[in-house]
Order: C-alpha cells, then structure tokens, then sequence
C-alpha cells in the first residue's frame, strides 16, 4: 500500500485515525508518514526510526510503545501536528488491543528513541 507522490498529498490531507492489522501494514504506514510533507523533521525521524526497527523485525508492541513515548517527549517541548497526532492516537489503540493481558504498561524515562 506504498503512495504515488501525487496520491500522497491527498492521503496527508485526509489523515483520520486508523486501524493498524499487522506488522506488515504497521511498515507500510511508517514509510508513507515518513513522506508526509505535513510533520515536523524531529517527528519524521521517529517514525524512520520506528520503520528500521520493523524492518530489523523488532516486535511491533515494542515499536510502538517506544514511538508514543517519544511523540509524548516531543509534545510536550513542542505541539505534535495534526497528522502525528492522528499516528498517536491510533498507535496507542494498537498497543491497547494487542498488549498481552496482565503486561505492565510503564513507559520509563528512557523508553523513547534519542533524537
């Protein structure tokens, strides 16, 4: 589900929140955040960071745990934009249906990627 450059604009403009299936799917959406023209580069660079760990086949949960921890350090020194705001929200709904029951939900300090 990779973008055309011209459909990418459109997708970016229309950004709702989203239901990620798979790890598979979980990658194809990085790579396409990764080429939005509407987030921040500190942003960008979470989400490539995110990607490269999927395609080393780090476990998903873990991604995604590590990627809204570090969009909350970087909201709070500075507003997320709308369209990471909408990645946010549907990561945490990921982590949210597929965490193991009984699994701790701690994010520490140093649970982010260092930008």
């Amino acid at each position: 589900m990779v973008l055309k450059q011209e459909d990418l604009q459109e997708s970016c403009d229309s950004m709702e929140k989203f239901a990620i299936s798979n790890d598979q799917e979980f990658l194809e959406i990085l790579y396409n955040y990764a080429l939005n023209p509407n987030i921040k580069d500190r942003e960008r660079k979470i989400v490539q960071l995110g990607r490269k760990e999927l395609e080393n086949k780090v476990y998903s949960l873990s991604v995604a745990n590590r990627m809204v921890a570090s969009f909350q350090r970087e909201a709070i020194s500075s507003r997320l934009s709308k369209d990471t705001s909408v990645l946010y929200n549907s990561l945490k709904d990921y982590i949210s249906k597929n965490i193991p029951l009984g699994t701790p939900r701690v994010a520490g300090i140093n649970a982010g990627y260092d930008l």
